[in-house]
């Protein structure tokens, strides 16, 4: 995504947005950080440890 082969704009946010609005979506973060975290996060990232979605929760 975000090549020019797959422009962001072709994605489809708007279904994307309903279909997980409406729980037909099974994705899962592989990795969920609270706020203060984030450093923690970021290296994770950096050391390409993410191996899928990662999630920072604020509050």
């Amino acid at each position: 995504m975000g090549t020019p082969a797959f422009p962001l704009t072709s994605v489809p946010l708007d279904e994307i947005y309903a279909k997980a609005d409406a729980g037909a979506l099974r994705a899962r973060p592989t990795r969920v950080f609270r706020f203060d975290e984030i450093v923690e996060a970021h290296r994770t990232m950096e050391a390409g440890e993410a191996l899928g979605k990662m999630v920072v929760t604020v509050g």
